[in-house]
């Protein structure tokens, strides 16, 4: 990347919560932004709108992330408009409730192509597009893959856990296979965040979450955006096929 170019960045399911927030945090520093989404158009035109008005660059891209055609066809368009990406966020996932004895294979399957398996292919398709040493993989992940939660929320996670699961082993094998090209693939482990559609949760669960948090609170989307924006600098360039735990030592207790 050339001296006071902009940062291409992707991020998939950008329009809403975590992945609005890391939107946000990449708009900070000026980055020309590929927002994807699968359905909200309106969220994400909105995300998009407010990253222009702060002087980024913003492009809305709808693709499904669990289908080849829809990564295909997300690709397609960057390259369009780019034919070099800095720095690629798999943060799209496919969240269902279903327990191991009763899960509907459907569902599971859905998870694992939203997550691990589309992990491989915007790998596959973003490799050439970014540069030897500065070029940026990172996954969002969660602690669910480390721990259950409460049984009637945590069993819950299934398949959404297995999924990010196989994606955290994906990102350690990207990672070995992107080494000599110095290019980092990272993922960040998030317990409960405090985005707005957790936040509409009963306050007794709420707080129940902050209880169990040594730092006695839920963190911001803002907060877990700072992370992989930390994991996308070149202070983190000799990092990789690490799986960054943040959740303000959720699961130390």
């Amino acid at each position: 990347m050339a001296s006071g170019a902009r940062r291409k960045v992707l991020v998939t399911g950008g329009s809403k919560g975590w992945g609005e927030a890391i939107v946000d945090r990449f708009t900070d520093e000026g980055c020309e932004i590929f927002i994807n989404f699968a359905h909200d158009r309106s969220s994400a035109e909105a995300v998009a709108q407010r990253t222009r008005e702060r002087g980024s660059i913003a492009h809305v891209i709808q693709a499904d992330m669990g289908t080849e055609e829809g990564i295909a066809s997300l690709f397609a368009e960057i390259t369009k408009v780019s034919d070099e990406l800095d720095v690629v966020v798999h943060n799209a996932f496919h969240l269902t409730n279903a327990d191991p004895l009763a899960g509907d294979r459907a569902q599971w399957l859905r998870a694992m192509e939203v997550g691990p398996l589309a992990l491989m292919t915007i790998a596959q398709l973003a490799a050439p597009l970014l540069p030897d040493v500065t070029g940026r993989i990172i996954a969002t992940s969660s602690v669910a893959t480390m721990r259950l939660f409460h049984p009637t929320q945590g069993l819950g996670y299934f398949p959404m856990a297995a999924a990010k699961g196989a994606l955290e082993v994906s990102v350690r094998y990207l990672a070995t296979e992107l080494a000599p090209r110095e290019i980092t693939v990272n993922a960040v482990a998030a317990a409960y965040i405090g985005t707005p559609s957790l936040l509409e949760a009963p306050e007794t669960f709420l707080q129940a979450i902050a209880r169990k948090t040594p730092y006695g609170r839920i963190p911001s989307a803002r907060e877990m955006a700072n992370t992989v924006y930390m994991l996308s600098s070149a202070d983190a360039a000799f990092t990789t096929g690490q799986i960054l735990v943040t959740d303000g030592g959720f699961t130390l207790v």
